[in-house]
């Protein structure tokens, strides 16, 4: 199984970066939901490692990411799900490389409206 390591969020003014640190690389799937608005990330054939200290709720409250989750399947459901809750719907890419799935939601600039 994959070994998920740790998470770890930032925020700049172009964008939130979620990091899932893993022990190898990642195979992942993605979607989203609505209502609330979210983009779940699926790592599949994954666990939490029981050895980690893994902070997996993440308050942020920094536009357009409201909180971050770290999830994990039942036992017989080999699954680590990450769950970004969105306050708006957002364009956003997500890359893997050999220790980490990389979620990067972009912040779109304040528009005044007058």
């Amino acid at each position: 199984l994959l070994e998920v390591l740790d998470m770890s969020v930032s925020a700049s003014d172009d964008a939130v970066t979620v990091e899932v640190i893993t022990d190898r690389p990642a195979a992942f799937s993605t979607s989203s939901a609505t209502d609330p608005p979210r983009l779940l990330v699926r790592l599949p054939d994954a666990r939490l490692d029981p050895g980690a200290s893994i902070d997996n709720s993440v308050t942020l409250n920094v536009p357009p990411v409201e909180r971050v989750n770290l999830i994990e399947g039942s036992s017989d459901n080999k699954v680590v799900i990450l769950v970004i809750y969105l306050g708006e719907e957002s364009r956003h890419s997500v890359t893997a490389d050999a220790r980490a799935v990389r979620v990067s939601i972009w912040r779109t600039p304040e528009t005044d409206a007058g």
